[in-house]
């Protein structure tokens, strides 16, 4: 899939339009329309303004929103892309980003020192306070010993076994089989967003190969970035083929397992 930038860039070409014409309909910086249709994000400032920046580009060119974004995003993560903005002070000083600076850096150092002093501290003292008490379950020596033989007196046989309160804690429980079980393959590089049994959503980024497997209770929501880029696989059975390359497609399990394809352009 080519990038966000060239995508935007050929389509822009194609429509006969120029960076000044669209800066005049989008009211985008021109220096930043230069550096998205370069893939600089690097330049741009924080990713809510790029996405700003696309979503104007696209009203513009008459481009599909969702399908644009989704580019962007799998651009980003593929590449490990760590979009930050250029010059904190183009944005507003609630917005700024925290910048971890040599004083920040020493504060944080320190912290972690006391927490690691307390955490010796009380480890120390636990140790300290339950020693005596391993001495209290020893075989008693007789009162001809001194006092340093009876410290350095082997264990004896109860203090070599685990007790047996700690028994049960270890067995755990044969857990229950799942609702559903869904198994997806990358055919080709894919982003993915999953929702399990109506919980919080969670994305995805699948390289060609790469497979995983989900379980729910009771269903499954799907938002799938390219149709074809994936085989799927609910309770044993196998889906045909989903859509065409670059497709979007949202996808519910089970029952009724309806696909709605978004507009996506093919590469």
């Amino acid at each position: 899939m080519e990038s966000p930038g060239t995508y935007i860039k050929r389509e822009r070409e194609y429509r006969g339009i120029s960076l000044e014409k669209m800066h005049e309909s989008t009211r985008v910086p021109l220096k930043n329309l230069k550096a998205l249709e370069q893939d600089r994000f690097d330049l741009l400032p924080a990713p809510a303004f790029i996405r700003g920046y696309i979503k104007a580009i696209c009203k513009c060119l008459g481009l599909d929103e969702t399908d644009t974004l989704l580019r962007y995003e799998m651009y980003v993560r593929e590449t490990s892309l760590q979009v930050m903005p250029a010059r904190d002070e183009e944005l507003p000083q609630e917005k700024r980003p925290f910048s971890l600076n040599s004083k920040n850096i020493v504060t944080v150092l320190v912290v972690i020192g006391v927490i690691i002093i307390i955490a010796f501290y009380f480890v120390i003292s636990g140790k300290s306070r339950f020693e005596p008490l391993r001495g209290d379950k020893a075989p008693t020596a007789p009162q001809t010993d001194s006092a340093e033989k009876v410290e350095e007196a082997p264990p004896g046989p109860a203090d070599l076994s685990p007790p047996q309160e700690a028994k049960p804690a270890e067995v755990k429980s044969a857990p229950q089989g799942p609702g559903h079980v869904l198994k997806v393959k990358a055919l080709e590089d894919v982003w993915i967003k999953t929702t399990l049994d109506g919980g919080e959503p969670f994305e995805v980024l699948l390289k060609e190969g790469e497979e995983v497997e989900w379980t729910a209770s009771e269903n499954f929501s799907l938002v799938i970035g390219n149709a074809a880029g994936v085989s799927l696989t609910f309770d044993g059975r196998e889906f045909p083929l989903l859509g065409e390359h670059g497709k979007v497609v949202r996808l519910s399990l089970p029952p009724e397992g309806a696909i709605d394809k978004g507009e996506g352009s093919k590469d």
